[in-house]
């Protein structure tokens, strides 16, 4: 019987489908999932919008040995990743660089963090250079997979399906201590014309299976939420600053206003060494649990019109989208005075405006982007084609990133070393890594250049 035969089975009502764990069978065997092929297999959850099902997390299944991922850092990485325990002296230190006072000196325990993000055809590239940075320190890292694109275009779950070495590999990248899960969301056909919103309806819809993931793994008021994109990471030294440090948006009592705290982006255009001289981007972003929704206490806390039946995507103008909630006080949905705000989705946390840009003191980064880390030009036509919100599809696009790939000077770039003070991305810190990277790019750009010549197509 075919999936979607399976899913119109067990489809109920709507009064019914947001709150309906189903258990079809799933695997009890512990190896990489051998025997779980099939998503019906998996516990899912039934929404009006679409189905999420739960894959194994990295704690639950066994690796291989054939699979396993074996790590070549040099001295330098190892040192900074062997930063686990608490020392109040460098952590007094590490918080004063952002202009932040220290917890507390009888800490026993760094705060819990849980990372969310969507996955679709991220390069392993870029998901080592994004892991490498949070090695061993997130409690959880949920990614959702989805079968369509922003563009409601159908794509197969198959890049980091249920027995896909990709999977295998990216449950071992972020460190033993850290749990990796991929859940995958099966859309129901919806338009984005059933929306009010912009074309951002499908990765608002997809990454509630992040607050449902945090809420399985036992995610508490205490914890914090970062969402982000699967190319975009806070800084090493900033995580460990989000663990120990005191910052306001995480003192407990949030009015879950402006309580989210946000990341000021280094840009690598396609390589390490084209790096991005006056960066304009504020991610990840990232909140107090006592502010998210499947976390905090709905009761206290009154829900707010979204953009697709009222229930689920963006929140609406005037019910807290852009920090307006008169029309949410007009229909009498809830006060916001106090601490009487909603709670928040993870698409809030990722596209909401309200909360703390974070930089160093001297204004450096707290955070960065590595953009189009792509292995091939097919696949970043891929991507501007059919998934991503921009509609485009040349390197064109990407000026700075094709002029640093072809040697071409611009004031608008500058070397790795020189990006961003005293942090930079620790697997970059890699010499070959960063030089392999670099040339990888530079032929990517001739071969993309070469395309666009002899196929003379316009977008």
């Amino acid at each position: 019987r075919s999936l979607v035969g399976c899913l119109l089975l067990v489809y109920v009502p709507s009064m019914l489908v947001g709150y309906m764990l189903v258990n079809y069978g799933a695997s009890s065997n512990d190896t990489a999932d051998q025997g779980a092929g099939e998503l019906i297999q998996l516990k899912h959850l039934l929404r009006r919008h679409g189905s999420f099902f739960f894959g194994h997390t990295s704690h639950e299944v066994s690796i291989p040995k054939k699979s396993i991922w074996k790590y070549s850092w040099n001295p330098t990485q190892q040192k900074m990743l062997n930063d686990e325990d608490i020392n109040v002296e460098v952590e007094k230190e590490r918080c004063e660089r952002y202009d932040l006072g220290y917890t507390n000196e009888t800490l026993s325990r760094r705060r819990r963090l849980f990372l969310g993000a969507l996955i679709a055809d991220e390069s392993m590239e870029v998901l080592q250079a994004v892991s490498t940075e949070a090695y061993n320190i997130f409690h959880t890292v949920s990614y959702i997979e989805s079968n369509v694109t922003h563009y409601l275009m159908m794509r197969r779950l198959w890049k980091y399906g249920l027995q896909s070495e990709n999977l295998l590999k990216l449950r071992q990248l972020f460190g033993p201590q850290t749990k990796v899960s991929v859940d995958y969301y099966v859309s129901a056909g919806i338009s984005t014309g059933d929306s009010t919103e912009d074309e951002l309806l499908t990765d608002a819809l997809q990454r509630e299976g992040n607050n449902l993931r945090w809420k399985i793994n036992g995610m508490t008021k205490d914890d914090v939420a970062i969402v982000a994109d699967a190319d975009t990471t806070f800084s090493r030294d900033f995580l460990r600053a989000l663990q120990v440090c005191d910052l306001p948006e995480f003192r407990p009592g949030q009015t879950c206003y402006e309580s989210k705290v946000s990341g000021f982006t280094l840009e690598f255009e396609g390589s390490p060494n084209c790096v991005v001289k006056d960066s304009r981007e504020f991610h990840p972003d990232a909140i107090l649990g006592e502010c998210v929704d499947q976390i905090g206490d709905a009761a206290s806390r009154p829900s707010t019109k979204r953009e697709w039946k009222d229930m689920h995507g963006n929140r609406k103008e005037g019910y807290g989208a852009y920090q307006n909630y008169s029309l949410f006080e007009k229909e009498g949905l809830g006060s916001t005075t106090g601490s009487n705000y909603p709670l928040w989705f993870a698409t809030d946390i990722r596209m909401g405006n309200a909360g703390e840009v974070y930089t160093q003191k001297d204004g450096s980064a707290t955070s960065y982007h590595f953009r189009n880390f792509f292995m091939t030009p097919d696949e970043i036509h891929s991507k501007y084609y059919s998934g991503h919100a921009v509609r485009a599809a040349h390197l064109a696009l990407a000026p700075l990133g094709v002029q640093c790939a072809l040697g071409m000077r611009n004031e608008k770039l500058l070397e790795f070393s020189r990006g961003n003070g005293n942090s930079l991305p620790v697997y970059y810190l890699n010499e070959e890594a960063r030089i392999a990277r670099h040339v990888q790019w530079q032929n990517i750009a001739k071969e993309d250049e070469e395309f666009w010549r002899t196929n003379k197509t316009t977008n």
